[in-house]
């Protein structure tokens, strides 16, 4: 299952009108709630099911007005943090793949970075695919994905393991994942979580 709709209509916390709030939270968080729900006992039965949540970097800071937007993203990633806690035991990876700006319709209306800049989604696509492929001793709690001029900070992280299992020590490392022919790259913030 790859959680990968998603809108961002401003929502600023002055605003008197919480429609936009309301459209993010039903986009954002309870989409992809509702469809964990449904797709859990099928990839749970498989003992080896996927679910991949496309947060954002947003939802690892706020470095805007649109407060109604992070909180979206930031709650989608509490929700992938419940469901991998979840649905471990039966063999289910649940992964939060957070990009920077991606160049797609959603952020057709963006200024401040170019087009150029932004991640292609060809290269999002292949960072989720290596997610779904890994094997379930190599499980991925989060990836964090900045433009080539943003420079991540790595940093570490521990998180509860599977009910009784002891705790996933989560490393991050910064690499290069593609280079292509213009000379842009991905660099991608990879949380490897080794099942203690």
């Amino acid at each position: 299952l790859v959680n990968n709709a998603g809108i961002a209509p401003m929502a600023r916390i002055e605003d008197a009108d919480d429609a936009n709030l309301d459209a993010l939270w039903a986009v954002n968080v309870k989409a992809p709630m509702r469809m964990i729900r449904l797709a859990l006992p099928y990839l749970r039965r498989g003992g080896n099911g996927r679910i991949i949540n496309v947060s954002s970097l947003s939802g690892k800071r706020v470095r805007n007005e649109n407060a109604g937007y992070a909180m979206s993203k930031f709650a989608l990633m509490a929700l992938t943090h419940a469901a991998r806690q979840l649905a471990w035991d039966d063999g289910v990876r649940v992964t939060a793949v957070c990009p920077s700006f991606v160049a797609t319709d959603l952020t057709a209306g963006v200024t401040k970075v170019s087009r150029s800049e932004m991640i292609d989604p060809a290269d999002l696509a292949e960072v989720v695919a290596m997610a779904i492929a890994l094997p379930n001793t190599a499980a991925i709690a989060e990836l964090l994905g900045a433009l080539q001029r943003q420079r991540p900070r790595a940093h570490r992280l521990v998180t509860p393991g599977g009910q009784g299992q002891g705790v996933e020590v989560v490393v991050q490392v910064s690499h290069e994942l593609r280079q292509g022919v213009d000379g842009r790259f991905l660099d991608v913030v990879v949380a490897v979580a080794h099942h203690l």
